[in-house]
Formats: structure tokens, sequence, C-alpha cells
């Protein structure tokens, strides 16, 4: 079932901003032409009220990384489109309850694809299996030569930490929300 949908553009026009080393190596940053209509927008998961405030697409050209770092205000969430990688998200505990986790991701199309595909941001909900309840989350639905590929995000929650390594020519699509 899905409860909202917002429309997103892959625009390879669009300027390509190469993101600042140390932190980030051989990563770009793109926005999205719906960009002023989406961010500020608020959504509700699950009975709470977020508010998107960073949306785009981000990548690399070959192989990129992305240093460890906290994401102090926001939520995070990353969806693979196309290429592999892996994220690690680490709750930034020092001791044996630490949750250090690694994330393989590998995105469902080609990155020959990626301009021509459609994408739509949504709130999806499927039945909880423990709970016996409708549970709702964020998915991008990416539209490529006639299928649909649902892709979940990899989630950074507000102040845990998390980094990035890319093996090959990548695109996903980020968003950055936090709770109202």
């Amino acid at each position: 079932m899905t409860k909202e949908m917002m429309q997103v553009t892959f625009n390879p026009d669009l300027h390509k901003e190469i993101l600042p080393s140390p932190k980030f190596d051989g990563v770009w940053w793109m926005g999205i032409p719906e960009e002023e209509q989406l961010e500020g927008k608020s959504v509700n998961i699950n009975g709470q009220d977020w508010e998107i405030n960073v949306i785009g697409f981000q990548g690399s050209d070959a192989r990129g990384s992305v240093r460890m770092h906290e994401e102090p205000d926001m939520q995070e969430d990353v969806f693979m489109v196309s290429g592999v990688g892996t994220m690690w998200v680490w709750d930034g505990l020092d001791c044996g309850l630490s949750t250090n986790q690694p994330h393989e991701m590998k995105g469902p199309i080609q990155n020959r694809d990626v301009s021509q595909a459609s994408y739509t941001l949504a709130v999806a909900s499927y039945m909880h299996p423990q709970f016996h309840c409708d549970w709702e989350y964020l998915v991008l639905n990416v539209e490529s030569e006639g299928k649909t590929y649902p892709i979940d995000p990899v989630s950074t929650p507000q102040g845990f930490q998390h980094r990035t390594e890319l093996n090959e020519l990548s695109t996903y699509f980020v968003i950055k929300r936090k709770k109202v």
C-alpha cells in the first residue's frame, strides 16, 4: 500500500558538484528540479511527522568514498540506484553493545539507464509480521525499461555515524529528514 508519492527527476544536464575532500573522495552531488517544492515538505511516517531538509542524487564516476561522519541533526536515507558499494552505520558507542553494521548496496539498474528512469519517493506500508499492524517506511520506486524496482533505504538515524565505499561508477538518491 502506498500512502504518499513524490516524483523526483534525475536531470543529467544539471551541474554535478564535486564534494570536498578529505571527507569525500571522488563523490559528487546533484540537486533535483523538484528540490524547491520538496525541501521543507512534511511527510507522515508511522504517525510521526518528518520534514524533508535535503534531497538529491549523489554518486561517483569511478570508485569513491565518504569518510565516517555523524548525522547530528537529521536522519539520512540512501537509496542505491546503480552501482555497487557498502555503507557502515555506527551508533557511536565504544563498547561491546555498539553496532557497526555493514550494508551491502547494489542498484537494480545500469548507470547508463539512470537518466531515462522515472523515480517516485513514496511512503509505503506492509503488514508487520511481529506486531500485526501496518508498518510505514520510505521507498524509492525506480521505473526503467518497463519494470519497477522498489528500493529500500539504508538509513542513518540522527546522532549515528556512517561511511560509504563505492566500488564502481554509482548513483544513489539521498534524503535527509528531521522529526517535527
